[in-house]
């Protein structure tokens, strides 16, 4: 299905956060713009997270950066990054190089799932792989509002020494529950995100309105790759 030539890619861009069952209504998998979707998540990750480290104060020196970057990987991405060298990146560039990885991973694992998932359960599939990763990357525009909340926080913040945590103020541990990084709990929660429910949301939204279901079929079917997800994190 062609989305139609009076639906401008800004027109669907607007009904992402303002009528997505309009947008998905109409749109279906033609989401040739998912590709600017992902240029503007990745440039506001890398924007937000180099200007929150640049707005520290020089008197803290690099060593000071450098420490905060090793006890922040070493939280966030113990198996991944604990070892990696920076490589000359400064730890801005380099914790939002981490977080693009994250989302970039995120869309092709949920795209293709959605896409055996639908050939599993449909005698013949609507959509291709593509077109299931770009559906999901259009699901993963609440992070752009996310990380320019990050830009606001660091403009208005009084304080410029902000603390790490701040690069995730809109994580479940950081708004409620507080756990201390050695709780196993942690991990989960500080990754999982307000946002996250917002991307969840317009997912259970192209679902049922691209594959026809019923609200609690798309429900189920949007959210058992997160749950596997987070049985496979359970058993590490």
């Amino acid at each position: 299905m062609k989305t139609s030539a009076a639906y401008s890619p800004a027109h669907a861009f607007v009904d992402t956060f303002v009528a997505p069952a309009d947008l998905f209504s109409r749109s279906s998998a033609s989401l040739h713009w998912a590709k600017w979707c992902a240029v503007l998540i990745i440039s506001a990750i890398l924007l937000s997270t180099y200007y929150f480290f640049q707005s520290m104060p020089e008197e803290l020196g690099p060593t000071w950066h450098l420490k905060g970057l090793g006890q922040l990987l070493m939280t966030h991405y113990p198996r991944l990054f604990a070892n990696t060298p920076i490589a000359g990146l400064s730890p801005g560039l380099y914790i939002g190089l981490c977080k693009v990885l994250n989302i970039l991973l995120l869309v092709a694992v949920l795209g293709a799932a959605y896409w055996i998932m639908e050939r599993t359960t449909q005698r013949s599939g609507r959509f291709n792989l593509l077109q299931w990763c770009k559906i999901v990357m259009v699901c993963q525009l609440p992070w752009l509002a996310n990380y320019c909340g990050l830009v606001l926080l660091t403009f208005s913040a009084a304080d410029t020494a902000l603390p790490f945590s701040m690069l995730d103020y809109a994580s479940l541990n950081h708004l409620f529950f507080h756990l201390e990084p050695h709780s196993s709990w942690y991990p989960l929660f500080h990754v999982m995100n307000l946002f996250h429910f917002w991307s969840i949301g317009l997912t259970i939204t192209a679902v049922n309105r691209c594959l026809e279901m019923s609200r609690a079929k798309s429900v189920i079917f949007t959210l058992l790759p997160y749950t596997l997800l987070i049985g496979l994190w359970a058993q590490q």
